[in-house]
């Protein structure tokens, strides 16, 4: 039964806190650090009598039971955010804009932060502290900005940070457009942006990492195959750079975590095999190495994945450019074998885009979710699995929505929601972020 409130922990001298219970609705169990890397624990002397279970453990701020605007089951809420990202924009503040009033030389393109959403953007989610990151976005010629932030949502009021001001802020001048897109990086060394797909990732216990750099402000034909793992800080450590698959077809591609084998599964856009990221135990996250699984396969330029526990499979959705075709596969991650079951029913994201939003496991309905609409925006997808989904039918259908709901979300922006449609244990439920400016919307489970 879940405390009211934040409990203590403490591990008796060599002994060490057992793990085995942390699997409620989470495969391959949870370490310590996935349950407080920002210190949302805290400890005391007592040792734990017995085991620990995943419900007495209870985030910084109460948990859902703790918010006011968290809403019934099957409703929808907007949420009270104190500061959206346009608030902490930093064309806006003569802290970093060196031309302010005036346009910044990394933002004369015509996106300028908003783009850092609307333009092929995602994000990644730390579900145990509820934080969402996104940054390094725009790319091409829509934004050169290179920012990042942060915002957790497991608060009364929710608020956005800039992490880390852009190169060419003040402080940090340089030109961002130098020709030097193949190098991956601006002057200063720091990851020049892109559009960010469904490529974010977050590692528990490592941090937020953008799986494939790919194309880079400011044309669309040059730049970086590796993978950009960011700190706390948002400074960045690079991966070294694959060749099993081409720099063309990391726009699109889409990347999740496998808790169980501690690696990030990479799915191309194009024809091109799986890979899996291995994550090393030392020597740093971002000195990890790339292995292809199974047999390279024809893949439209959209692709969303999420990893199955227990199953030890993927579900891969891909949609082309046009939005006229898209469809659903299952990948065996231990034997590298692609299985097209059928797929029964339907939902409500926007038709052929199974490529363009991002697949949440959810434990409590043994289902994936996802949002990506422009109609009919209070439906969540639900894709459930049949007995062995590698090969018996999945039904597709949608989350029941209450009949007193009184909040509709705006529909999704154009070009994707990619991985601001999160998913929270600790609330219970789903975010969907679309604007810098707008709300940003919670459903309740």
């Amino acid at each position: 039964m879940a405390t009211a409130g934040p409990i203590s922990y403490s591990v008796p001298a060599g002994g060490a806190l057992r793990a085995g219970l942390f699997d409620a609705g989470l495969a391959g169990g949870i370490t310590l650090d996935d349950l407080a890397p920002a210190g949302l624990l805290s400890s005391n002397a007592a040792a734990v009598s017995g085991s620990i279970l995943l419900d007495d453990l209870t985030p910084t701020g109460g948990g859902a039971a703790g918010l006011s605007w968290v809403p019934t089951s099957g409703r929808w809420a907007q949420v009270p955010v104190a500061a959206t990202l346009f608030d902490v924009d930093p064309i806006k503040s003569a802290a970093h804009n060196p031309n302010h009033p005036l346009t910044p030389e990394w933002a004369v393109n015509t996106g300028r932060q908003a783009a850092v959403v609307y333009a092929w953007c995602g994000a990644a989610y730390d579900e145990a502290s509820d934080t969402m990151w996104l940054g390094l976005g725009g790319g091409h010629q829509d934004y050169a900005g290179n920012e990042v932030y942060a915002c957790m949502f497991n608060a009364p009021a929710p608020a956005w940070r800039m992490v880390r001001p852009p190169s060419g802020a003040v402080g940090n001048l340089l030109t961002t457009n130098d020709g030097q897109e193949a190098s991956g990086v601006y002057s200063d060394g720091r990851p020049r942006a892109t559009h960010t797909y469904n490529k974010w990732v977050y590692v528990p216990g490592v941090g937020a990492v953008l799986m494939a750099h790919g194309n880079a402000s400011w044309t669309a034909g040059n730049g970086k195959r590796w993978a950009v793992f960011l700190g706390a800080n948002g400074e960045a450590s690079y991966t070294s750079e694959p060749t099993t698959y081409a720099l063309n077809n990391t726009d699109g591609l889409s990347a999740c975590y496998d808790p169980t084998r501690h690696a990030i599964w990479i799915v191309p856009g194009g024809t091109e095999e799986v890979h899996r990221y291995s994550i090393p135990g030392s020597g740093g996250a971002h000195t990890g190495a790339y292995t292809a699984v199974g047999t390279a396969a024809v893949r439209s330029l959209y692709t969303s994945v999420g990893y199955m526990p227990g199953a030890d499979v993927l579900l891969i959705g891909t949609s082309n450019d046009a939005k006229t075709t898209s469809s659903w596969e299952v990948f065996d991650c231990a034997t590298g074998t692609r299985h097209t079951p059928t797929f029964s029913g339907s939902g409500a994201i926007e038709a052929h885009t199974a490529g363009r939003c991002a697949l949440r496991w959810v434990p409590s309905l043994g289902a994936f979710c996802t949002w990506n609409n422009s109609t009919n925006t209070t439906q969540i997808t639900r894709l459930t699995p049949g007995a062995n989904p590698r090969t018996n039918t999945w039904v597709i259908d949608t989350l029941p929505v209450d009949g007193g709901n009184t909040v509709t979300p705006d529909a999704r922006t154009a070009l994707g929601t990619y991985g601001r449609f999160a998913y929270s244990p600790g609330l219970g439920g789903f975010l969907v972020f679309n604007a810098t400016s707008g709300p940003t919307y919670f459903y309740k489970i």
